[in-house]
C-alpha cells in the first residue's frame, strides 16, 4: 500500500505484503544443516540412511546428537538404581523434536523385545540432555539392554 509519506512518483517500488518462508524445525532443520543441498535425498539423509558407514542411522544419530557425516561410536549407556527400578542413562540430543526412545532387552544377544520404560530428564550435559529411562525390574536387571529412536 503506498503512503503519503513521500511526494508524488517519488516512490520506485512498494511492497503490500510480505510471506517469509517457514522455519524448518526438528529432524528437517537438522537435515538441512547436516547435508546442505542434498537434505532432500532419501539415501543420504533420509532416516534410515547411514552416510557415514558407522551402523548408526541418521534417526539415531539426530536423537543421540551426534554427527550423521563422521564415524561415531554407539552412545555408552549408564544404570542407575533406585529400589525396584533402574534407570538406563543416556546422552541425547537435548533439542530434538519429533522422536521418542525406547528400552529393549535380551538375554542372548539374539531375540530383543521392547520393555515398557519410563522417560524423565537427567539434567543438562554441555549441550545434550542426560535421559533416564526407569526400567522396573521384574526379573532382576539380568540381560543386555539397548535405547533405540523413533518417529513420533
Amino acid at each position: 500500500m503506498k503512503d503519503s509519506s513521500v511526494g508524488r512518483d517519488a516512490d520506485k517500488v512498494w511492497v503490500d505484503s510480505v510471506k517469509l518462508p517457514a522455519r524448518e524445525e526438528g529432524l528437517v532443520a537438522w537435515r538441512i544443516e547436516k547435508f546442505g543441498d542434498d537434505f532432500d535425498e532419501i539415501y543420504v539423509s533420509g532416516s534410515l540412511a547411514d552416510p557415514d558407514g558407522d551402523g548408526l542411522v541418521n534417526l539415531a544419530e539426530y536423537g543421540f546428537g551426534l554427527d550423521p557425516l563422521a564415524i561415531s561410536e554407539v552412545p555408552n549407556l549408564g544404570i542407575s538404581r533406585v529400589g525396584s527400578t533402574s534407570d538406563l542413562e543416556v546422552l541425547v540430543n537435548g533439542s530434538a523434536v519429533g522422536v521418542g526412545f525406547y528400552v529393549m532387552k535380551s538375554v542372548d544377544l539374539v531375540g530383543w523385545s521392547e520393555v515398557d520404560s519410563v522417560p524423565s530428564d537427567g539434567g543438562a550435559v554441555g549441550d545434550k540432555m542426560l535421559l533416564k529411562l526407569g526400567v522396573l525390574e521384574e526379573d532382576g536387571l539380568k540381560g543386555f539392554y539397548r535405547v533405540g529412536v523413533r518417529s513420533e
